[in-house]
């Protein structure tokens, strides 16, 4: 075959072959160089086995290999593609359907995607989202990621390749080099990725496996339901990962946080467990439990929920100034059964995490600092979507997406294994606290009575609320108990309460106790019980408050019901104590009270306090000669509270016997007038003229109020005649031959009457023997006696009515009788409707009762009487006052006052109205049913003008005053 001639090339054919052979060459050469590189960069991918950082090293390969502007990548996650890396200032966690958009195209498809302008696949690509970021998007390069078997698990998308070319700053199409390089990498990386996932689902498996462990383990092992509920919540947090999760126990109509969990750590956690709500606060909570399904919510889809919750959950756990970031864009609420079906709890969980990656680099860098572009969709996501949301605090960051079922089907399988713990849990936890709380009621209920058998009354009322704040605290499972006690005489409460184990006194005003307290301690307030504790007679001693509920939870009914049965089983005891120290626990430690006033009170209390030792004297002890008075009045004037016993002249026999006469008496027991007349004459010579407050007129002054006190409804229908009688005899004769020095002067000094009724009631001792004398034993021979004609065993009654009576007019007996008053239980209003008369140690009592308040009666009279009385008995005070100084004895200094200096009289008369003669008339009125209600606004009046002489001002002698209703004729 001859041979074919080929002419010579041209030097320019050649040098266009060689050209060619030159970048064919550059080309291998660079697709070596990508492969190596796509190589290497596959290495550090190989190496992760964590999702979102293989998904970082995929991405920045991908920036390296094709010299793109921006790059993002979606997974497939339950039959959608989610955004996991974005540019950045892009958002991720955001979701495309398959077939949407152009990665949603490759999603369904499995097929890549090369689109050299996207201008010019409007089917696939939408403008608007360019315009609205201020971003042109040019070429779009969109490629699957593939298992081995085929199945898309993920897609890739870069944006805008960028020219080589020097000084052009512009985007290109994508060239099949790009596309190789990319499907090499993906095809690399992708089984990398998805190890990485299932991975991480082991590991994420193994966290919820391990976190129902401990909860099971905490429950079962411990039996400790607030651990329980603790480890809830943990799980809860765990197994939906989220930013918290609250467990709310279920109580009636009240949520109580019982466990929490939250990415800022225990103190997040630990403020959230003090969450208390009405199941009504929150809208989409009462929805779950009225429907009892679970509800998943979106701030897009339930913006009101999503406030509610974030109002009433989340901003309280950030109180602390500038922690305002209470972000709160996804919830899921889901109820708790029991094995009845009951709801018994509440699971919240607050915002789905979607990554745990640093909220400043969530995406990956671009080349171009322009605005993100969403090229991968035709609609992007709303700004406000709850699918997105930077949420910050301090280093950590995460982005929030919305609950979905599955996070609902994991909860439900975690409340399957747990919830028959938490109830068998539950039952333990009610049963142990409540046999703590039956403990210390016991433990209470023997110190109380240990502390009332002591004889040390100065100490009792401490002891015994040392023993109620002691056991309290346990009973009802609060952090504080604090006791007031309620004083009357200061109008304020005095409060006790505990610190460090020692029991501190703090006097407030009956308003504002709390705030009070807590301005004063330093104490933070939240819940109180609080519960008044009420003596037998109903009147008010004490309040017994307890302050925060343990476990951060809301005092109940139960705990109401309790603090109830506790007040009435202590109340006795506190009467008891009070009554009988109340000089040591209101009066004494009062530092308020004027110290002159503290001397006067201390004698009316039976304290040892009022023993003032005095050297004996010699001959100071002299009886006096009486004078004779002589009037005539007729009863209406002496039926009148007003009526001025001091201005009469003469007649005073006659005066008693109408007042006798009047109540039935001179018919009933046939008393002989010229036997009532010699009796009179006796007693009222026997009364010392140089007294200037003992006198006969004083001793007139106390008969005629108890002939008052006695018409008074309802005393006149449970006082028998004989009773009445007596009374009025003792009054004639309660202060005979009295000397104007008191019990403790003589007692002091030892002399003769001391020596012989052994220093007890010495006066009173010597004013009832001689009423008594000369009832039996008159004067003058052959004068009748008053009870001639009366029955040997009613004279011994009526006798012994004298004697008891006046013995208690000893103002060492006043606060026996105040005691017995606070204490007795009588129900005059009940017995005088039903006409039943009082016997026995009842009698006696409201007898002795009766006159000590009769003798105790000017401070309800006329301001005019009041202050003439108030000031001769001082001026009684001021002459043993200067007795005790020429005689070298020492000396009360209120008593040393000058009569006429009204200005410092004053204060000791306050105190002496206020602690010493209220409390009397008071619990008179209280046993009398509120008849005597007029006496009291008398006193607080003659008060108020005390203090106003105090002051300093002019006080008239002219005074309004209340006019008592007296009953009518008949005993």
């Amino acid at each position: 075959m001859a041979a074919v001639f080929t002419p010579p090339l041209s030097r320019a054919a050649t040098v266009c072959v060689s050209d060619r052979i030159l970048r064919a060459v550059e080309a291998r050469d660079r697709i070596i160089e990508g492969q190596a590189q796509v190589l290497r960069l596959v290495n550090d991918v190989l190496r992760e086995t964590s999702v979102q950082e293989a998904v970082r090293k995929i991405v920045k390969a991908t920036y390296d290999v094709v010299d793109c502007d921006r790059v993002s990548l979606f997974l497939v996650e339950e039959e959608g593609l989610v955004c996991r890396a974005a540019p950045k200032g892009g958002a991720v966690g955001w979701r495309l359907e398959p077939g949407q958009g152009i990665a949603g195209s490759v999603a369904e498809t499995g097929e890549a995607v090369n689109i050299p302008d996207a201008y010019q696949r409007l089917d696939l690509f939408d403008p608007s989202n360019d315009q609205k970021h201020n971003y042109q998007t040019k070429s779009v390069l969109c490629l699957p990621l593939k298992e081995q078997n085929g199945e898309v698990i993920g897609v890739l998308q870069a944006i805008n390749k960028i020219s080589r070319k020097a000084f052009v700053d512009e985007f290109i199409a994508f060239d099949n080099t790009d596309e190789t390089m990319l499907r090499l990498l993906l095809a690399l990386c992708a089984q990398q990725l998805a190890l990485c996932r299932l991975n991480e689902e082991k590991e994420s498996a193994m966290r919820r496996a391990d976190t129902t462990l401990r909860l099971v383990e905490t429950i079962c092992s411990q039996n400790d339901l607030q651990g329980a509920y603790e480890q809830l919540a943990s799980a809860t947090w765990s197994f939906v990962d989220c930013q918290y999760a609250f467990v709310f126990a279920l109580d009636h109509n009240l949520l109580q946080c019982r466990g929490a969990a939250s990415i800022l750590g225990r103190s997040a956690a630990a403020m959230a467990k003090q969450l208390q709500l009405n199941v009504a606060d929150i809208a989409a909570l009462e929805r779950t439990l009225s429907s009892r399904e679970a509800l998943i919510l979106g701030k897009k889809e339930h913006p009101s929920d999503i406030a509610a919750i974030a109002q009433k959950l989340v901003l309280p756990l950030f109180s602390r100034e500038g922690d305002a970031t209470c972000n709160v864009l996804s919830a899921l609420c889901v109820p708790m059964f029991d094995s009845n079906s009951a709801v018994f709890a509440l699971i919240v969980a607050v915002n789905k995490r979607y990554s745990p990656a640093d909220a400043n680099n969530l995406g990956c860098d671009s080349r171009s600092s322009s605005k993100p572009s969403w090229s991968s969709s035709k609609q992007a996501p709303h700004p406000s979507s709850s699918l997105r949301s930077v949420l910050k605090h301090g280093t950590i960051g995460f982005e929030v997406c919305d609950f979905e079922d599955r996070d609902l089907e994991k909860l439900q399988i975690l409340f399957r294994l747990v919830t028959y713990f938490i109830k068998t849990s539950s039952l333990y936890d009610q049963q142990l606290r409540t046999s703590m709380r039956l403990s210390a009621l016991l433990a209470l209920i023997e110190g109380t009575q240990y502390v009332r058998g002591q004889t040390d009354k100065a100490q009792k009322v401490n002891r015994l609320v040392e023993q109620i704040l002691k056991h309290s605290c346990d009973i009802f499972e609060c952090d504080r108990c604090t006791f007031f006690a309620v004083d009357n005489l200061n109008n304020e409460l005095v409060g006790h309460y505990a610190i460090d184990g020692k029991i501190v006194q703090m006097r407030v005003p009956f308003k504002g106790i709390v705030g009070e307290v807590d301005l004063k301690t330093g104490y933070r307030t939240e819940t109180i019980l609080c519960a008044p504790m009420i003596a037998s007679n109903g009147k008010l001693l004490a309040v017994l408050q307890c302050i925060n509920k343990r476990r951060h939870e809301r005092f109940g009914p139960q705990d109401e019901r309790d603090l109830v049965t506790l007040s009435s089983l202590l109340s006795g005891a506190l009467q008891s104590a009070f009554l009988e120290s109340t000089y040591e626990t209101f009066i004494q430690p009062h530092d308020t009270i004027n110290a002159d006033v503290r001397d006067a009170l201390v004698q009316y209390f039976n304290t040892t306090d009022a023993i003032v030792e005095h050297e004996r004297p010699a001959g100071f002890f002299r009886m006096v000669s009486p004078g004779e008075d002589d009037v005539s009045q007729s009863i209406s004037d002496l039926k009148r509270w007003d009526f001025d016993h001091m201005s009469l002249s003469e007649d005073y026999p006659q005066c008693i016997r109408a007042c006798l006469a009047h109540s039935g008496f001179m018919d009933e027991f046939r008393i002989s007038e010229n036997a009532l007349a010699a009796f009179v004459q006796t007693l009222k010579a026997r009364y010392s003229t140089k007294n200037t407050y003992h006198t006969w007129a004083h001793a007139f002054g106390t008969f005629h109020a108890q002939f008052l006190l006695m018409r008074c409804e309802p005393l006149r229908d449970v006082i028998s005649a004989h009773d009445k009688l007596g009374l009025l005899l003792a009054a004639l004769g309660h202060d005979v031959e009295h000397p104007g020095f008191n019990n403790a002067f003589l007692v002091a000094s030892r002399h003769e009457l001391a020596l012989r009724y052994n220093d007890m009631s010495v006066l009173e001792n010597h004013h009832a023997a001689l009423t008594c004398k000369y009832l039996e034993h008159p004067v003058e021979l052959g004068t009748p006696k008053v009870l001639d004609n009366v029955e040997p065993s009613v004279v011994q009654h009526i006798r012994k009515i004298i004697i008891t009576s006046i013995l208690h007019t000893d103002m060492a007996k006043h606060q026996d009788i105040i005691s017995w008053l606070e204490s007795c239980n009588l129900d005059l209003l009940r017995l005088s409707s039903e006409r039943q008369l009082l016997a026995g140690e009842d009698a006696l009592g409201l007898a002795r009762a009766l006159l000590h308040c009769a003798d105790l009666v000017h401070p309800v009279l006329p301001w005019k009487m009041h202050k003439r009385m108030s000031l001769l008995c001082q001026a009684e005070f001021y002459s043993q006052s200067q007795q005790e100084i020429r005689l070298g004895m020492p000396t009360l200094p209120f008593m040393s006052k000058d009569p006429q200096a009204v200005l410092e009289i004053a204060p000791v008369q306050v105190g002496f109205v206020q602690f010493a003669v209220a409390p009397l008339w008071s619990a008179m009125n209280f046993v009398a049913g509120g008849s005597l209600s007029f006496a009291m606004q008398n006193l607080e009046h003659n008060k108020s003008l005390w203090k106003a002489l105090a002051d300093g001002k002019e006080v008239e002698d002219e005074q309004p005053f209340e006019q008592g209703v007296i009953s009518g004729v008949g005993s």
